[in-house]
C-alpha cells in the first residue's frame, strides 16, 4: 500500500517540476503541496538575543526585507509586540531553536510573507491592545511558498488563522483555538476559526479548538485570484482558470467543540476531506455529526465583480471521516451522509450538483443539464485531486497523534496542554463571560492568559555558539565541525547536499518528534533525515 500510494503522490508532483522549487524538502517531515518550499536556505544567519519589539536583536529586525536568512533565537518567552509583525520573504523562522520555554507573540497579527518557513512558534494575540474587525492571530493570502510547521494560533478577534489565495501552502502539525468570540467585533459575536484554501494547499494533522464557526471555512474561488499563474506547478498543470487551480487538501485534522461549523467551498475548486476527526464539546451549538456543509457562492459571500462564480461550489472526495457527539456516539465513514447543502445546487438523477454554466471546471469534468438547462458538474468526485507527499493516518490515529504533537510541542505550553486534556475528557476548563457558553470565550482574561509578565524567560549562555553561525559549539565539536568557522551555509553533514549544516542541527533539535508523528501511517512514503 505505501509503494503504491508513494506511486500517485509522485505521480501528482513530478521530479521535472520539483526542479523548479528545489529538489530538496523545506525540512525532513515537511509535507503536502509546500513541502519544497526553500525559505531562507543558503542565506545569512540572524540571532534573536531579546525579547523586544524592534530594533538590533528583536525578531522584527531579524525577520524584514527579502533577502534570504535563516532566523535562529538565544532567547526564550513572550515577544509583546507594539504592531503587526511582517515576516519577510525568503525567510525560515526556525522556532526550534529557542530555549525553553519557546517563543510565544502576543498582541498583534503576524503575516507571513512568499516563501516562508515558519517551525515551532506560539501566535496568541489577544484583544488586549488591539481590537480591530480583520485581527487575526495570523493570515497570508496572495502569497507563493510557505510552510507553517507545529504552530500555536489563539485568541483572535476575527478569524485565528487564515490562508486562502496562496500557492504551494502547507499548515501541518498546528493548533487552531479560542477565538474570541465577543471582544468588540463590530459584528457582535464572531469566534472564528480560519478561512482555508489556495491554489496546491494542504491542511494536514491540525487541532481545531473551541470556536464558533468557520471551523474552518473553505475559501473556494469566488475571489477569482488570478494569482494562480505564479504557482510552481503552473506549467505542470495548466490552469485554465481559479476555479480549475482552487484545489485544498484538508486531512487528518481533529475538530472539537467545534461542531457543525466547517463548511464552504462557494466559487468552485476541489477539496480533499480525508481521515479527518470531528468531537463535539459542550459549547452546546451545531451539528454533532456534521462533516461539512457545501456552500453555492452569491454576492452575500463573494468579492464585488466576480458574479462569473455564483451558483458554483467546489468538488469533493470526501472519505475516511469519524464523527463522535457529546453522548458517546462514534460513527466512522461518516463522510456524504455527514454533508449537508446550501441553496443552490441540484439532484440531477440523484447526483447533486453545481452549475457551471461558463465551463469553468473545463471538458475533463462531465456536465449534464438541470431542468432550467444549465450546465451543472456532480459534487461529489470519485477520486482525490492532488495531494502532494503526505503521510495519511487512520481518523482514529490521527486523533491520538495529533493530541500528542500539536502546536509548538517541543516545549508545549500550559495553552496548549489544557487543550489536549479538554479534548480528550470532553470538557472545556472555561466560558465566555459574555457568552457564557463552554469553551468560546470572549477575552483571554477568561483563561486567565499568560502574558510577558507571568510567562517564563530564558537566555543561552554566552559561550553557546560562539562562532554565531547559529549551531550549538557543542553540537559542532560532536558532529566533527569546526568551532570558530562559519558552519551555515556549508554542506559538510548532509552526503546529499540538500540542508546546509545549520539546517541539519535545527532539524535534529525535533527530528524525534518527526519520527515519532510519522508512524504507525496508513499510507506514507520514505522520508530522508541527514543524520540517522
Amino acid at each position: 500500500m505505501k509503494h503504491k500510494l508513494l506511486s500517485m503522490l509522485l505521480a501528482t508532483l513530478p521530479v521535472a517540476a520539483l526542479a523548479q522549487f528545489d529538489s530538496a524538502p523545506a525540512f525532513p517531515g515537511a509535507e503536502g503541496h509546500g513541502r519544497y518550499v526553500t525559505g531562507g536556505r543558503g542565506g545569512k544567519v540572524v540571532h534573536v538575543t531579546n525579547l523586544n519589539d524592534n530594533g538590533p536583536g528583536s525578531l522584527r529586525e531579524a525577520v524584514k526585507g527579502n533577502e534570504r536568512k535563516i532566523v535562529v533565537f538565544d532567547v526564550g518567552g513572550v515577544i509583546a509586540l507594539e504592531k503587526n509583525l511582517k515576516i519577510g520573504q525568503n525567510t525560515t523562522v526556525m522556532g526550534q531553536t529557542a530555549p525553553a520555554p519557546g517563543i510565544t507573540l502576543r498582541y498583534y497579527t503576524v503575516s507571513p510573507e512568499s516563501n516562508n518557513i515558519i517551525r515551532y512558534l506560539r501566535f496568541r494575540r489577544g484583544q488586549e491592545r488591539d481590537i480591530n474587525d480583520g485581527a487575526d492571530a495570523s493570515y497570508a493570502r496572495g502569497r507563493t511558498g510557505i510552510i507553517l510547521d507545529h504552530c500555536s494560533f489563539s485568541w483572535s478577534i476575527d478569524e485565528v488563522a487564515s490562508f486562502y489565495d496562496n500557492n504551494n501552502f502547507t499548515m501541518q502539525w498546528c493548533t487552531v483555538a479560542e477565538s474570541l468570540t465577543n471582544p468588540g467585533h463590530s459584528k457582535g459575536a464572531h469566534g472564528y476559526g480560519g478561512i482555508w484554501g489556495g491554489k496546491l494547499a494542504s491542511f494536514h494533522h491540525n487541532l481545531i479548538a473551541h470556536v464558533s464557526n468557520r471551523g474552518p471555512r473553505f475559501n473556494g474561488a469566488r475571489n477569482g485570484w488570478e494569482g494562480y499563474k505564479d504557482n510552481h506547478l503552473y506549467s505542470t498543470y495548466k490552469w485554465e482558470n481559479p476555479v480549475q487551480s482552487e484545489i485544498v487538501d484538508f486531512r487528518n485534522c481533529l475538530m472539537y467543540n467545534a461542531q457543525g461549523t466547517c463548511y464552504g467551498g462557494p466559487g468552485g475548486g476541489q477539496v480533499n476531506m480525508v481521515n479527518n476527526y470531528y468531537k463535539a464539546g459542550p459549547s452546546g451549538k451545531g451539528s454533532q455529526e456534521r462533516v461539512t456543509t457545501v456552500s453555492v457562492a452569491e454576492a452575500a459571500n463573494s468579492m464585488t465583480g466576480n458574479d462569473e462564480y455564483f451558483g458554483m461550489t467546489s468538488r469533493y472526495y470526501i472519505s475516511g471521516n469519524t464523527t463522535e457527539t457529546t453522548a458517546g456516539k462514534k460513527t466512522p465513514n461518516r463522510d456524504w451522509r455527514g454533508v449537508s447543502y446550501g441553496k443552490g445546487v441540484s439532484d440531477i438523477n440523484g447526483d447533486i450538483c453545481s452549475k457551471d454554466i461558463h465551463n469553468f471546471y473545463g471538458s475533463s469534468v462531465k456536465h449534464v443539464a438541470n431542468e432550467n438547462g444549465e450546465q451543472c458538474v456532480p459534487i461529489r468526485m470519485e477520486k482525490p485531486c492532488p495531494s502532494g507527499s503526505v503521510t495519511t493516518h487512520t481518523a482514529d490515529k490521527a486523533y491520538m497523534k495529533v493530541i500528542a504533537h500539536s502546536g509548538a510541542s517541543l516545549y508545549r505550553d500550559d495553552v496548549d496542554a489544557r487543550y489536549m486534556k479538554e479534548v480528550q475528557a470532553g470538557t472545556a476548563t472555561y466560558k465566555g463571560s459574555v457568552t457564557q457558553k463552554p469553551g468560546l470565550i470572549d477575552l483571554v482574561s477568561d483563561v486567565n492568559g499568560y502574558t510577558e509578565k507571568n510567562f517564563g524567560t530564558s537566555q543561552r549562555p554566552t559561550d553557546f555558539d560562539t562562532d554565531n553561525d547559529g549551531i550549538a559549539d557543542e553540537w559542532e565539536r560532536a558532529h566533527g565541525l569546526s568551532v570558530g568557522t562559519d558552519n551555515s551555509a556549508t554542506f559538510t553533514l548532509d552526503k546529499r547536499g540538500w540542508y546546509t549544516d545549520l539546517e541539519v542541527y535545527c532539524h535534529t533539535l525535533v527530528d524525534a518528534v518527526t519520527k515519532a508523528e510519522r508512524s504507525d501511517a496508513e499510507s506514507s512514503f520514505e522520508e530522508y533525515y541527514p543524520m540517522k
